[in-house]
């Protein structure tokens, strides 16, 4: 059982999922999510601060939609830029989560090749393979 303090609230819960709020500001959150995606689909060019007071979220909540990947809204890139909303990897302006669409290519390449190296280092069924061979000797 872990227990955590609720980021939004304050009150101490028992953590289930991979969230740090309670369920009661959980619903709350999904509430403000549901006004600013709403506001944001009937006015697609609207800046944060345009959404914020229109829906009565902060702007904190809407940043963290955004980095979250719930939310994603197309900003000049100076306001990207002034918002923090920048590519964790390289610092490029982006409209959603926190890497941008190059990095995570170049990331995916990345790990496609460790594998293909884990896999010439490691043979798999190595035990097996052995034991096959040796069996099939007269």
């Amino acid at each position: 059982m872990v227990l955590v303090r609720c980021r939004r609230c304050g009150k101490i819960f028992q953590k289930v999922i991979d969230k740090d709020i309670c369920s009661s500001c959980m619903e709350a959150e999904e509430a403000d999510f549901q006004k600013v995606k709403e506001f944001f689909r009937n006015h697609l060019r609207a800046r944060l601060e345009e959404a914020s007071r229109a829906t009565g979220v902060e702007r904190k909540a809407i940043i963290a939609f955004i980095k979250e990947g719930r939310l994603q809204v197309t900003l000049p890139q100076e306001e990207a830029l002034q918002e923090g909303l920048v590519c964790e990897r390289c610092g490029k302006p982006i409209v959603q989560g926190k890497i941008c669409e190059e990095c995570k290519k170049k990331l995916s390449l990345l790990v496609a090749q460790g594998k293909g190296e884990e896999r010439k280092t490691h043979p798999g069924f190595y035990f097996k393979d052995v034991l096959e061979k040796k069996s099939r000797k007269p």
